[in-house]
């Protein structure tokens, strides 16, 4: 009886050795699109949007998001980065804000 039980939970553990491996290729994947994607030269509307919002001071970016149903943190952490990162090419901004975004995932 302990036998049978033994080779039921081997059989378990098989299947779950089998998955892992898969699920690690694919979020390996999914952050390699997610950094290409990050580096590509084209600009969207919410990118374009960003690279306004932070343009501003800190007191008026907090003013013209409490109006916007967009939450301040993201804007001011895009800021920062700008800030610390010292960037004045545009698509050195726009890549830099990109990385912020993909950070979180």
């Amino acid at each position: 009886m302990k036998l049978l039980w033994k080779k039921e939970q081997k059989n378990q553990y098989a299947a779950h050795d089998l998955y892992a491996p898969i699920l690690y290729f694919l979020s390996g994947l999914g952050v390699l699109l997610l950094l290409y994607m990050a580096f590509d030269t084209s600009v969207w509307v919410d990118e374009a949007y960003t690279l306004g919002i932070v343009k501003y001071s800190v007191s008026d970016l907090i003013y013209v998001t409490a109006q916007d149903v967009h939450p301040p943190l993201y804007y001011l952490i895009v800021k920062l980065v700008l800030f610390l990162m010292r960037v004045k090419n545009l698509y050195t901004v726009v890549i830099a804000a990109r990385i912020v975004s993909v950070i979180p995932y």
